[in-house]
């Protein structure tokens, strides 16, 4: 199975955000609610600027450049600098995080012929709304920005389904888990 999932470290660096201040979160892309290949969580203590950029990762028998989530901490006074040439934009919460967690797909197509799980969103829950960032099809670098939808509404295992069984060609299974932090 590939896996195209924070690392162990990346996963203890998201949790440590539980019971911080969420203050905002910066992106560049204005016009709607996504950001293209990263944004930053700012908290009371530091940033988290998380990533959804191309990999090469194994693709059936060859390779191909896949998006997955990464991330890496920050000290506040880091600049933070959008992938695309746009200005950035913050936007200010200063809500309490009492929960943060992963959404992970686990995606078989025909029985096994290949399998991947990504990591697809981060739910930050507050003491007021919830905040989900995620991502979709595999080779899209965006992430959207959601607050209080559930993501089985944002991108429907359905949908994961069509996207992956090229047009009918392909049996596709997906696993969809929550993990709390």
């Amino acid at each position: 199975m590939v896996k195209a999932k924070f690392s162990t470290e990346m996963l203890k660096i998201i949790k440590s955000m539980v019971g911080r201040v969420f203050c905002s979160y910066e992106r560049g892309n204005t016009v709607s609610n996504e950001a293209y290949g990263n944004l930053q969580i700012n908290s009371d203590n530091f940033a988290i600027e998380i990533l959804n950029e191309v990999k090469e990762l194994p693709f059936y028998d060859s390779t191909e450049d896949i998006s997955c989530f990464t991330c890496k901490k920050k000290a506040l006074s880091e600049h933070f600098k959008p992938y695309c040439e746009e200005p950035s934009e913050k936007h200010l919460i200063n809500e309490k995080i009492l929960a943060v967690s992963i959404i992970e797909d686990s995606i078989s197509i025909n029985n096994g012929e290949y399998d991947v799980a990504f990591d697809m969103a981060i739910i930050v829950e507050t003491n007021e709304h919830k905040y989900t960032f995620s991502r979709g099809w595999f080779f899209s670098e965006t992430i959207d920005i959601s607050v209080d939808k559930d993501f089985d509404n944002i991108y429907p295992i359905s949908r994961v389904v069509e996207d992956w069984s090229d047009e009918g060609e392909n049996k596709v299974s997906v696993i969809r888990t929550i993990e709390k932090l």
